[in-house]
């Protein structure tokens, strides 16, 4: 009850009684204790909410979902509120097409080390070559896991790349084995497809990643470590409360 108050009377956040009681609500249908709820998780689902025009139902799930999937602890949500955030600001995806390539896509990054904010400046970064949250997710899933190649032809094309090197290495992994970063990642699309032809290129990705995942090698290619980590920064430069204020406070 206080902490509906609280939400209710913060001058930062727009939210009344019983919409801060149904996000309470959901967080805690969604699986988080009463510890976490009250550590902020409440307070950056409502802000989350407000900056991204989401119904806390979203904004709920969106929250939960990112906590569970990239270990993101309730006292640090408003850091990823403000990633969330950026995505929805520096690319074409509103939030809801955010939470479709989170339902679809995130699993997986996490699962092979994908940070969070590598997660988000992916998905703003590919979203151009996609209809839909759903269909960006799906691709980005399936070019993760294609960066094993899964059959002798992918293998072939990646060492005619020098993604493979004469030793058996794959270059999108470290000498510890752990998973580059997107940046180092998008760079080495870049470098490597260069000096191919449109047609070459097609070819070579067709056979490395299919045809779905090949969108967003494609994508990732193009954008290069330049664009991409121009994409983090200026998503990292979001901030959550400010996007909030602006939405809630102007009718533009």
């Amino acid at each position: 009850a206080d902490l509906i108050t609280t939400l209710g009377i913060d001058p930062k956040l727009k939210v009344d009684a019983t919409q801060a009681a149904d996000a309470i609500e959901m967080l805690a249908t969604n699986g988080l204790s009463m510890t976490e709820i009250l550590d902020g998780a409440a307070r950056s689902t409502v802000l989350l909410a407000n900056a991204t025009n989401a119904d806390f139902s979203v904004a709920a799930s969106v929250a939960t979902d990112s906590m569970a999937l990239f270990g993101i602890q309730a006292s640090d949500m408003a850091q990823a509120v403000n990633g969330i955030t950026g995505v929805t600001i520096a690319s074409k995806f509103g939030i809801n097409d955010y939470a479709l390539a989170l339902a679809q896509g995130g699993g997986v990054a996490a699962a092979v080390g994908v940070s969070f904010d590598d997660f988000n400046t992916t998905i703003a970064a590919i979203s151009p070559y996609f209809g839909s949250g759903s269909d960006a997710g799906t691709s980005f899933k399936t070019f993760l896991q294609r960066l094993v190649p899964a059959s002798g032809a992918a293998t072939t094309a990646m060492k005619e790349l020098g993604l493979i090197t004469e030793d058996g290495r794959n270059q999108f992994y470290d000498a510890s084995g752990n998973m580059r970063s997107m940046s180092e990642i998008s760079a080495l699309l870049g470098t490597a497809l260069g000096g191919l032809t449109e047609e070459q290129k097609t070819s070579t990705l067709s056979t490395i990643f299919g045809t779905d995942a090949m969108r967003a090698a494609v994508a990732l290619a193009e954008s290069g470590a330049g664009q991409f980590d121009a994409m983090a920064a200026s998503i990292a430069g979001v901030n959550a409360e400010t996007a909030a204020a602006t939405r809630m406070d102007t009718l533009a």
